[in-house]
């Protein structure tokens, strides 16, 4: 994973900024199987290899704007919403049923568009496609160097 040295920089600058650590745990294999397990009988996808390589570094992610969707809420449902969450609240558009988003800043969206077979980042609000990725590393990588 090429993004590892940029969310490592983002996160030391945010450090010496605020004080605060934000680069959460890895998520355990028995979170990531369930996570699994619950999405393609909800969604009938697999989320993919790479995502699921991401959260064995981070259990998602908050920092400097962006967050990357993590397994799920915690066990008393707090957090930033998990991938499930989110991809349930946009699924309730027909329309965005096309779309298995993995995370967002203020401005984009980081997705997998099912009908076009490619890693994108859309418009948050119009969910119109800004550019498109041979892979979630790249579109990440992307995201993140906005913010470096």
């Amino acid at each position: 994973m090429r993004c590892i040295q940029l969310i490592n920089k983002l996160a030391s600058e945010y450090q010496n900024i605020t004080g605060k650590t934000h680069l959460p745990l890895p998520a355990s294999s028995n979170e990531m199987q369930q996570m699994v397990s619950i999405f393609e009988k909800k969604m009938a996808y697999h989320p993919g290899s790479e995502y699921l390589n991401f959260l064995s570094h981070w259990n998602g992610l908050s920092l400097d704007g962006i967050v990357i969707f993590k397994t799920g809420r915690d066990s008393n449902g707090h957090g930033y919403d998990g991938f499930i969450e989110a991809n349930e609240a946009f699924w309730k558009d027909d329309d965005l049923k096309r779309f298995i988003c993995y995370g967002e800043d203020d401005t984009s969206r980081l997705v997998f568009n099912l009908t076009k077979n490619t890693w994108q980042l859309v418009d948050r609000t119009s969910w119109d496609e800004i550019d498109n990725f041979e892979s979630f590393d790249d579109a990440l990588c992307s995201l993140l160097e906005v913010h470096a």
